[in-house]
Formats: C-alpha cells, structure tokens, sequence
C-alpha cells in the first residue's frame, strides 16, 4: 500500500500536478484586425491570468500539452533550464518584472542536443508577455544546429510571439537566433513589443532561416529589434544559400537600418511593405521606434519683424543633431485662436512635424517663450489702405476701430482731403493709440508710429505743450481764405491766421500760431472777438460763420487753448 501512494505521488509531481501557481499580470496588443499581426497595433491593454510558476531544472522543461494553452510566468531573479525548454501546444510564458531566465540548449550528441526554448511542429506555438516595467529577461541559446528560439536541426521554427520582455536569442552554428535550425526555415515570427536581441549562429539568420533555411512570415511592429546573422546569413530573412526571403514586415512607425556593419547606419525605406529584398544580403538589422520630438530639439530665430501689412512668419529649424524628421509647419495664435501674423502685436508660436524616417509626426508643440512679434518702425509711414474716397471714412473708422473724431483730435490738417491725427483708444490692428499718428487722404490712409515722441492734443493740459506744424492749414468750406496770412490780436497776443477747420459737429476753428515775439503789432491789425451764432466775426472781413457754432484754436506760449462764446478751454473743456 505504501508502495502505491509513493508511486502516486511521483506521478503526480512528474505531471505538474502540484507545482506553484499564481494569478499575475500580462501586456497584450489588440490589432487593428483581429487576429492579423500586419494590420499593426490598435492599442495595448493588462490582464490577469493563473498561471504555472516557472523553477529551474537540470533536464528539459517540458512545457504545455498538445491542444491546450498553457501559462507560465518566470517569477525569479535566477532561473535556469540547464537543458532548456520544448513547447507542445499552446504556450504562454510571462516574464516577470525583475525575473530572468536563462535556457540553454546542450551541445553534444545529436540527440542530446536542444534549442534554448524550442517552438516547432504543427499545433505548437509561444507567446512571450512582458509586465508593466518589462524588465523581465529571457535568454535563450541553442546548442549546435540548433535556434535559441525555434527549431531543431533540419527542423523549422514558427509560431513565436514576442509581445514584450528583454529577449537575448542565439541560435548554435548554423541555426538562426529565433527561428530555423541547421536547414530548418523560420516562419510566422511576430515581434510587438520588448528589448529583442537575436544573434545567428555560423550561417543562420538573425531572424529567420538557418542555415539553407528561408526567412518569412515575419512582422515587426513595435519593441527595439537587433538581429544579427551569423557568416552570409541575414539579419532579418534567410540562412547561407537558403532560398529568397518572403513577407518581412515592419510597421511605418519604426525605423529599419541595415547593411553589412556591426552598427547599421544605412537606413531602410520603409513604407509598410514587404522589406524581403530590401535586407536581403544584409547581414546586421536593427529595427527601433521612431523618435519623439519635443520643443527642444528647434530653434527659433528671426521672431522679430517689422509691419508692412504681409504677413511674417519666424524661423523655426530642427537642432543639428535631428535628422530624418518631416516637414515643419509653423502655426500662429493669439488668445488661443489660430491667426495670420500681419498686424502689429506678439503671437504664440507653434511647432508640427510630419512623420520621416526617423521621427513621428508631431503636433503643436510650443512653449512659454516661443514668440513672435510684428512691430511698427518708428517715424515711417505705412499704408493701411488705398483706394480712400472722401466718403470712406465711416467705414475706415469700422475697419480699424476708430471711434468719432471731433475737431480736437486732428494733429495736423494737411489740407481739405489730407488730415493727421493722433490716436486716443484703440487703433486696430495695433494696440492702444499712445505714439500713432494716422494720415487720412483722399486716396489712402497711413500710420506712423512715433512712440513717446508724440503728444496728443486731445490729451494735452495747460501745463503741456503741443507741437506741430500748423503754417500748411488751409481752409474748408465752413471758413474762407479772407484771413489767411494777416494777424489778428488776441489778448496782448498777436496771431497769424492760418486757416479754418470744420468737424463733424459743424464746429468751426480759427486756426493761429503765436507770431514772434519781436514782431509789433500792425497798425490797425483786427482785435479778435468770438461771434454769436448766425452773425459775422467782428474785424474779420467777410469771414462769416453762419448756423454753427465757432472757436479759435491757438497756440498761446506754447500751450495749447480754445475759445469759444468768448470763453477760453483747455484740451479738457475745463474753462481757463
């Protein structure tokens, strides 16, 4: 009796019966199509499974049973097959953060001898998962002919899976790193995710076939990928003098180097489809994710530019080091609204790059300091606008956000169709008026940015003077040129008429400049005095006012006064 429950007990322990599980997380892929590895990656998504705790052996770890699926996680720091492992089955094996496996096929005699973690024949397969951190490792090397992953000598290694995981596979002399043994071939191998290093023993592949064995069915779509094939064999594809390589694709979104140096520098076209002739004869590959661009990899020059009503744009150029990036577009905003750089004020800047070789595409990047400003040259005039008539001048005033000018705002009237004036709110497209001075013609309207230069009658005080130039005021039509050029007294003051000046309010404004002051006062000069409504200017000709009100406007000491119904005002209407 005794006899028989010992007997039970080995039994037991030799199918597994007992050994450790546990319940653990894996990474998976979801593909674009399901079940299609070359539609690529849709997204990845973490589950939880119960699965069979991998320990170390000194004799072949036999893993799965035919028509099943079975999981594995390696969950120790050391763990090691010393004759390594076959598949039956469905197998899925998940690498533990932290835990590492080392597989190690024997040398020896024919029948002795193993692949680190063989995966061949029909109805077998393996699935590699990694974890959150996917620094779980596995190391996989095959004995003579034999793959570190994948087939035995004169067999085929197929249906292998890596979804993540640090992998190191090599493949014993004249086998491939994942794939076929001696004259074994090395098909439907998918790559997803994970750090993978494949090296090909002697004449094997990297990836692919051993030696004579042929390379295909095999898709790269995510992880960082080194395949390097042993003497004539491929990095990626078929062994020595196997036949042509079939069906090697890598998505878009990776960038694929190879050639015949230990470090590939000879970048791989790369549009998605099959990449077979492109690696053929090429004996080191190495496959990565394109780079991320962020700010820093621009500079930004030139972001300062002067107003002639075109539009500006900055220059932005990638940092020397960023090669194989796409097309740079440069966008501009203010107050968050995607805008053309004409007018005057600052603009944020931001950055979008097409997909390249060697980069993703990338999105309105910007930062902080990243602007652009357009700026008013100081003391030069520059057209707004052309085509003026005389009866634009509502609708200039819309345009640019000009509220009602009255009489006291003009700075200098050129003539009856050419007007100047200071700026007191709001000047679109530039910023508050303080230092603009536009000129209104009969065919174009101008600005000119003086800056703190200008003083702005409407603004002035007592105390303040004006500058400017009032000899060039000619009459309109609300006055006559009868006083022109005489002098009129006002106050001890005497003044040289210049002209007549009419606003919108029908207001009409003598306009005078002091005469010097060593000039006497000619003999008989008209002494001036404010006319009443609907009457005529005593001692000013026939300079008649009808049906408006009237005022003179006068430089007196450099300040600036109106009078009117024989009153003086300030700029401010405040009574002197």
């Amino acid at each position: 009796m005794k006899k028989i429950l010992f007997l039970s007990l080995a039994l037991m322990l030799s199918v597994g019966l007992w050994a450790e599980t546990q319940t653990v997380s894996y990474r998976y892929p979801v593909y674009k199509t399901d079940g299609v590895a070359t539609s690529g990656i849709k997204e990845w998504k973490t589950d939880e499974v119960t699965a069979t705790v991998v320990t170390s052996s000194a004799d072949v770890a036999n893993w799965g049973t035919a028509g099943n699926t079975t999981w594995y996680v390696v969950k120790g720091a050391n763990i090691t097959l010393s004759k390594g492992a076959a598949c039956t089955g469905d197998v899925r094996l998940i690498l533990a953060d932290g835990a590492t496996l080392t597989a190690t096929g024997v040398n020896g005699d024919y029948d002795t001898r193993n692949p680190g973690v063989q995966v061949s024949g029909d109805g077998n397969s393996l699935v590699i998962y990694g974890q959150a951190e996917e620094s779980g490792h596995l190391i996989a090397t095959g004995g003579e002919d034999f793959a570190g992953i994948g087939g035995r000598r004169y067999k085929s290694g197929s249906n292998i899976t890596i979804n993540g995981g640090i992998i190191m596979a090599t493949g014993g002399s004249g086998a491939a790193g994942i794939g076929g043994g001696w004259e074994g071939s090395g098909s439907n191998i998918t790559i997803n995710g994970g750090i993978v290093t494949a090296n090909g023993g002697g004449d094997g592949a990297g990836i692919g076939g051993g030696y004579s064995g042929s390379g295909s069915n095999i898709t790269i779509n995510g992880g960082t990928v080194t395949a390097n094939g042993g003497v004539d064999g491929a990095g990626i594809g078929s062994g020595d003098k196997g036949p042509a390589a079939s069906d090697i694709f890598v998505t878009t979104s990776l960038v694929v180097k190879a050639d015949n140096s230990e470090h590939p520098s000879t970048v791989i076209e790369n549009n998605g489809e099959d990449l077979a002739e492109s690696l053929k004869g090429k004996q080191y590959a190495t496959i990565e994710p394109k780079g991320t661009l962020t700010a820093e990899d621009f500079v930004i020059s030139n972001n300062t530019a002067t107003y002639d009503g075109e539009a500006k744009t900055a220059t932005v150029a990638f940092k020397d080091d960023i090669t194989g990036a796409g097309t740079i577009t440069v966008t501009y905003k203010q107050n968050g609204e995607e805008v053309t750089p004409i007018n005057v004020g600052t603009y944020d800047i931001y950055v979008s790059v097409a997909e390249g070789t060697n980069y993703n595409a990338a999105t309105a990047l910007t930062k902080d300091d990243w602007k652009f400003t357009i700026e008013l040259p100081i003391g030069e005039w520059i057209t707004l606008r052309t085509e003026v008539t005389a009866n634009d001048w509502n609708t200039i005033c819309v345009e640019h956000n000009i509220t009602e000018i009255d009489g006291a705002t003009f700075w200098n009237v050129v003539s009856e169709t050419e007007k100047e004036f200071i700026l007191e709110q709001e000047f679109a497209p530039f910023a508050a008026g303080v230092g603009y001075i536009i000129r209104y013609t009969a065919t174009e309207l101008k600005v000119k940015y003086e800056g703190d230069a200008v003083t702005n009658p409407v603004t002035a005080t007592q105390d303040h003077p004006i500058q400017g130039n009032f000899a060039e005021i000619t009459c309109d039509e609300h006055g006559t040129n009868d006083l022109v050029g005489n002098y009129v007294v006002y106050g001890n003051q005497l003044c040289k008429v210049t002209g007549w000046v009419t606003m919108a309010d029908h207001r009409a404004y003598v306009v005078a400049d002091l005469a010097p002051k060593q000039a006497p006062a000619p003999t008989g000069a008209p002494r001036m005095t404010m006319p009443k409504p609907n009457s005529t200017p005593t001692g000013l000709g026939q300079s008649a006012i009808t049906n408006h009100k009237s005022a003179m406007k006068v430089i007196e000491n450099g300040q600036f006064r109106i009078v009117r119904d024989n009153k003086m005002y300030n700029a401010q209407g405040i009574e002197l």
